[in-house]
């Protein structure tokens, strides 16, 4: 009898020890809702989508794209704002609101590390302020390229998921 209640106590111990392991919080979490200013060429990357909010809204200046490493914009993967301090025309422009090489933009992981970048793994865009986006495979404008395009949910409508290197907004 005292042989099962030891077995008994050291079983419900186990498990609930697994429990706890398994819910404490790692240290690999990516703090992955960023927002990257193209004027100044800097960027903030937040632990939470709330964070990023609050920061947004304090700042001046234009959010031009949203993009997300998941489809139907899924925040499990990450979210990337883009934007500057001029407002996007109707026109195609160069007004400096292009990225050459999205390999340069990375999450940034708790350690201060840099993490995953956006280079192929764009899934879904959205778009504000009139802004449209083109996605370009290779670097500083190269190689395949999606039609101008404002927000869609899943870039494999135009044949780009997870693909872009490069990117122009205008």
């Amino acid at each position: 009898m005292r042989f099962h209640k030891f077995f008994a106590s050291f079983a419900m111990s186990a498990i609930v020890t697994a429990a706890l392991v398994v819910a404490a919080p790692t240290a690999s979490a990516a703090a992955k809702y960023c927002y990257y200013d193209i004027t100044v060429q800097s960027g903030q990357c937040f632990y939470r989508h709330q964070a990023l909010q609050d920061y947004r809204a304090a700042q001046a200046g234009y959010d031009y794209i949203h993009v997300v490493n998941w489809v139907n914009f899924n925040t499990g993967g990450g979210v990337q704002i883009i934007g500057g301090a001029t407002r996007c025309t109707l026109a195609i422009d160069n007004e400096g609101k292009k990225l050459p090489n999205l390999t340069t933009l990375r999450y940034l992981l708790p350690n201060g590390q840099a993490g995953e970048t956006l280079d192929n793994s764009i899934s879904s865009v959205k778009t504000y302020n009139t802004c449209v986006v083109q996605f370009f495979e290779g670097l500083n404008y190269t190689g395949a390229q999606s039609p101008w395009m404002g927000s869609t949910a899943d870039t494999s409508v135009y044949d780009f998921y997870d693909r872009a290197t490069s990117l122009d907004i205008t």
